[in-house]
């Protein structure tokens, strides 16, 4: 075992988010994004889970949570929504194409990607415009190859 169900997750949700032509490009980032990044950028963080005990392999169930950020309410909603459709469903067994692909020196497959509970809320910074922050939790059920 080289590599952890996290680190291949977070990779395959970093691929999938920063494909061409999407609305906040490449501006997709675990945990915390830089200072001073344009508006709008994606985060991604991890909010439960690990292994799950189900096969006497290697398995996972992690769950992420992946909001856009904007100080326009309306495009942290149309960036959620684009999320949505990059994610949701989007695991090898959910589909046979677009599914996430951590890379082909992964140990790890992403079986399922469901969308679970909705994020939403305005972020106050001092002396600056409200932040929007719109997404949601997503369940990702994973196992070693």
């Amino acid at each position: 075992m080289t590599e952890t169900a996290m680190a291949a997750l977070f990779r395959a949700v970093h691929r999938q988010l920063t494909v061409a032509g999407e609305p906040w490009g490449a501006a997709v980032y675990p945990n915390l994004a830089p200072a001073g990044a344009a508006y709008p950028y994606v985060l991604y963080n991890f909010n439960g889970g690990g292994e799950r005990n189900s096969i006497s392999a290697r398995d996972a169930e992690i769950v992420l949570v992946v909001k856009a950020v904007s100080d326009q309410l309306s495009e942290a909603f149309a960036a959620a929504a684009r999320i949505d459709t990059l994610l949701n469903d989007m695991g090898t067994q959910d589909t046979a194409s677009g599914y996430l692909y951590p890379g082909s020196d992964s140990e790890w497959s992403v079986l399922t990607a469901t969308t679970e509970d909705a994020v939403s809320y305005q972020e106050m910074m001092a002396n600056a415009s409200p932040l929007y922050h719109a997404g949601a939790r997503y369940r990702f059920v994973m196992e070693a190859i």
